[in-house]
């Protein structure tokens, strides 16, 4: 069975369908069935996998008979596997970033990563442009009554890419704003339409 991520503390997914399975379900003399998807695999867990949380200082300690070792340093026991790839790291290796503990070859694929949080340094919110180019062009319309058009485009515009890309990481996506923001653009056109129609009409007169 290759090595997949631990999750949580003495869990072990699936290969097949990822379930979490304990460790005392595996059979580490025969075949293991797994209780979801009824899959066969044989898996083999070395003592880390039992090891509870250790809150020392980072240090190798040499691998002794009948321990994993590190992948990295051979020489080392391994303290614990990657999250994302599986491996068995030795404390030295082992890499917190947020929630996640990495081995460093997935940390310097992770930084390139959009997708995982822990790596991204900054994040442009869609939603909060949206309500800016939504709202201050109302408050401040008499100023900037010609660029309605042009300010409600972007706030639109705006609240649709709020749906396509990942919004606020400690606040989530906040859709409501971004409805806002669209809604308040949408006013701006009608606006924009009856100060034109208004202002036709006075030259007519």
């Amino acid at each position: 069975m290759p090595a997949s991520a631990l999750a949580y503390p003495r869990i072990l997914p699936c290969p097949h369908c990822g379930i979490g399975l304990a460790g005392d379900a595996i059979d580490p003399a025969g075949e293991t069935i797994c209780p979801s998807c009824r899959a066969r695999f044989s898996a083999r867990l070395f003592p880390v996998f039992w090891r509870e949380e250790d809150a020392t200082p980072a240090r190798s300690v040499p691998v002794v008979e009948g321990e994993a070792s590190c992948f990295f340093h051979p020489e080392n026991c391994a303290a614990r596997a990657c999250e994302r790839c599986g491996r068995f790291v030795c404390s030295v290796c082992e890499i917190t970033v947020g929630t996640s503990r990495m081995c460093p070859s997935c940390l310097s694929v992770g930084i390139d990563d959009p997708k995982k949080a822990e790596f991204v340094p900054w994040r442009f919110l869609w939603a909060d442009g949206a309500l800016l180019f939504g709202v201050l062009p109302m408050i401040f319309g008499i100023f900037m009554w010609p660029m309605l058009p042009l300010t409600a485009i972007t706030a639109i515009v705006f609240a649709i890419l709020s749906w396509r890309y990942p919004g606020s990481i400690p606040r989530g996506p906040r859709r409501w704003v971004a409805v806002v923001g669209a809604v308040c653009g949408f006013v701006q056109i009608g606006l924009f339409v009856a100060l034109v129609f208004a202002i036709s009409g006075a030259f007519k007169r």
